[in-house]
C-alpha cells in the first residue's frame, strides 16, 4: 500500500507524459515489462486496474492521463494524493 502526496512531473519533449514516481515497495508480480495493475485513487478520482510500471532504479511509474487531469485539475509541479 502506498499513501502520500507526491508531485506531478513531466517529461521535457513534445508530447511526453505526466506522472508521479511512487516509492519502491514492489516485488516481481510475473507480469509483461513488470507492470502492476492496480486500485486506487489519485485526489478524488478512483482508479480500477491501472498500469504501473517499474523504473530502472525501482521506483514505480504512475502515468496520468489527460482524461484524471482534467477531472483533478491539477498538471505539471502540482501535488497529488495517491
Amino acid at each position: 500500500i502506498i499513501q502520500g502526496k507526491f508531485t506531478m512531473q513531466k517529461m521535457p519533449m513534445k508530447g511526453g507524459w505526466t506522472y508521479v514516481l511512487l516509492p519502491p515497495k514492489h516485488h516481481n508480480t510475473g507480469l509483461p515489462f513488470g507492470w502492476f495493475v492496480v486500485k486506487g485513487s489519485i485526489d478524488d478520482v478512483v482508479l480500477n486496474k491501472y498500469k504501473l510500471w517499474p523504473t530502472a532504479d525501482n521506483k514505480l511509474f504512475l502515468p496520468i492521463n489527460a482524461q484524471i487531469r482534467k477531472k483533478i485539475k491539477k498538471g505539471e509541479g502540482d501535488t497529488v494524493e495517491i
